[in-house]
């Protein structure tokens, strides 16, 4: 798609007043510095992007006065009249101050069609994406704006497809997936291990080595033989415990057993001194008659409870049948005034004269409806209150047939308590008279008494004694085969030692053959690398008709790392002249605007130092400085288009 710009209108933008032009093609716009050459093309990427050529959302995009202050009252107005693929737009972007003054706000028109300024912006989104305007209308943007792996990636992009160096099969198929860089990151770390592993096995020999170097021991034949002699007396003195701790656990069968004897005779006897059975008729005369006061003791105490619930109810019926009495006084008063019409009744409450006969009659009749109500009322009150009288009368026979029980009661527990202390003192004479039989001659305890002093005498003395003499024995030859295999764990030691040595010599030798190998891949690599860079640069220069890049560097060790930097004539582009940048600026460009199968018009900053071709296949807009030309001047330009 091309997008060409017909022309730009700009009120009261930055610095410009007022301006206005037609692009009829490739235009130069002249003026001394700070006349407003960038400004133009600052409001034409503020019309489209809401930024400046410097990517600034926030810039003094309005006039200044003398103080540096934004000038009051001012409208800032961009529009431009813009062919996107064959197709005009007209666009429009006014900045205003809020009628608060406290703030501001955009307004945007499409086609004259007014829009949020969201919708303007989702609009111009769908048109072209920012960073890729930016990179095909600004020459500088490609080089100095992106990161240089951006930019590489790019230029890859636009490479296309790039073949596979011959001759490296083996090397493809053990990256495994594995892009090269990974699997050369892959390797060095595996090299630095097995460098830091074999780098700490000689300080480990040489320890060991010293160790050597430094035993003094001789024939250790003596010392074995006395270590056999020692391991054979402690395996002596261990089956003799064996077997003294073997008879000590039969011997230990016959003390549970003489035990659990002796209990059942201390059982027994307790038995024989406890036995009441000749008394048992005065124990259980004592528990009756003990249980008998006490029991009526109980009765006692639940017949006054049952008084004290009956007296509590009896008082509550009085309660009732005074509240009732209280009710019927008031009652029999309303009845009698309703019986008898008073004169002062005949007289009309509200003017003072006689009421007619019909109305007294009314009255009477009145008054004998309300008399009626008011005998049923006392009616209903009368037969509560004999209701009362009626529930008193029983309530105070039950109370009275209470008392009469309850002093029964108290006589028989006075006659209980009198019986009780007659015969205590014959209880407790018989009871303490009792004779119980006593072990010695009991035929049970006689018999438990021989078998425990069977027992007694088969179990004999402990065995601790001898135990104790052969663990200090024991403690005494450890003490010994200690002492000699300190002495055998030395030469034992040098052994493993010498046996150690030629193992970690072995894998020294291993570790600097896997070093070796390590070293053999990196630098197919490093050859694999070389042969893509190869072919990577050329694929991409091809594409450029001036300006080459340098995609890869060749390090001191022989290694390539990734880079991406532009050369023209040998000359990196930090190094070029501001017209040999915007030169390469174009070549890549046009380049890109092939790739993206897009061009927008170009700006061309500082224009008037370039004494190269400008070969832009866009719509170019030259911007040039010239001392004295206060006033933007505008006009064609005799730029060669590209094919």
């Amino acid at each position: 798609m091309d997008i060409h710009l017909n022309n730009i209108s700009i009120e009261n933008f930055k610095g410009i007043k007022s301006f206005g032009t037609e692009f009829n093609g490739n235009t130069i716009i002249k003026g001394e510095n700070g006349s407003g050459k960038t400004t133009v093309y600052d409001a034409f990427l503020w019309l489209l992007f809401s930024k400046d050529s410097s990517g600034r959302k926030e810039f003094g995009l309005r006039p200044l006065d003398k103080d540096n202050n934004a000038i009051k009252g001012l409208v800032v107005a961009v529009e431009a009249h813009i062919m996107f693929g064959g197709m005009r737009h007209d666009l429009r972007k006014e900045h205003h101050e809020e009628s608060n003054r406290k703030g501001y706000k955009t307004l945007c028109w499409i086609d004259e069609v007014p829009k949020k300024i969201s919708e303007y912006t989702d609009w111009i989104k769908e048109v072209i994406n920012e960073d890729t305007f930016k990179l095909l209308t600004d020459t500088h943007f490609f080089n100095d704006k992106y990161h240089w792996t951006d930019r590489r990636n790019i230029l890859l992009d636009i490479a296309g497809e790039i073949g596979t160096p011959e001759g490296f099969e083996e090397l493809i198929e053990t990256l495994n997936g594995r892009s090269v860089e990974e699997y050369r990151k892959v390797l060095a770390e595996r090299k630095k291990l097995a460098n830091k592993e074999r780098d700490e096995i000689n300080p480990r020999i040489d320890e060991l080595q010293k160790q050597l170097d430094d035993y003094a021991g001789g024939d250790t034949a003596d010392q074995e033989k006395a270590r056999k002699a020692i391991e054979d007396e402690l395996a002596a003195l261990t089956i003799l415990r064996q077997e003294i701790v073997e008879g000590q656990n039969a011997r230990q069968v016959k003390i549970d057993e003489l035990n659990r004897l002796q209990g059942k005779r201390t059982i027994r006897e307790g038995e024989l001194k406890n036995d009441t059975t000749a008394v048992d008729a005065f124990i259980k005369e004592r528990t009756q008659i003990t249980d008998s006061v006490e029991k009526k003791k109980t009765e006692i105490m639940q017949k006054q409870s049952a008084i004290r619930h009956k007296q509590t109810y009896i008082d509550g019926i009085k309660g009732k049948a005074f509240a009732y009495s209280a009710q019927l006084s008031p009652i029999r008063q309303q009845a009698n005034e309703l019986k008898v019409i008073k004169e002062s009744d005949k007289i009309c409450g509200a003017c003072g004269q006689a009421l007619s006969i019909d109305k007294i009659e009314q009255l009477i009749k009145d008054n004998a409806l309300l008399l009626k109500g008011v005998i049923a009322q006392g009616d209903g009150i009368y037969i509560k209150v004999q209701q009362c009288d009626t529930d008193f009368a029983a309530a105070a026979e039950e109370l009275k047939d209470f008392q009469g029980h309850l002093s029964i009661l108290e006589k028989e527990l006075e006659d209980g308590i009198k019986w009780r202390d007659e015969r205590k003192e014959i209880i407790e004479k018989s009871i303490a008279a009792n004779v119980t039989v006593d072990p010695a001659v009991d035929e049970t305890c006689i018999e438990l008494s021989k078998q425990i002093n069977t027992l007694a005498s088969e179990i004999g003395e402990p065995a601790g004694n001898q135990l104790r003499q052969i663990e200090d024995n024991r403690r005494e030859k450890n003490k010994e085969l200690a002492a000699v295999e300190r002495t055998l764990a030395a030469s034992d030691q040098m052994k493993k030692n010498t046996e150690r040595i030629a193992e970690l010599e072995e894998k020294e030798k291993e570790f600097a053959q896997s070093i070796a190998n390590i070293e053999k891949e990196i630098a197919d690599i490093d050859q694999y690398k070389k042969a893509e860079s190869g072919l990577i640069t050329e694929a991409v220069n091809d594409k450029f008709a001036h300006v080459t890049f340098k995609l890869f560097d060749t390090l001191l060790n022989g290694s390539i790392e990734d880079c991406c930097e532009a050369i023209l004539n040998g000359t990196p582009y930090p190094d070029m002249s501001c017209g040999e940048k915007n030169f390469v600026g174009i070549d890549i460009i046009n380049v890109l605007s092939d790739h993206y199968d897009l061009s927008v018009p170009l700006f061309i900053d500082n224009a008037e130092s370039m004494t190269l071709p400008i070969e832009a296949k866009s719509q170019v807009i030259e911007l040039y400085a010239v001392p004295g030309v206060k006033e933007l001047v505008v006009h064609e330009a005799n730029v060669r288009a590209v094919a």
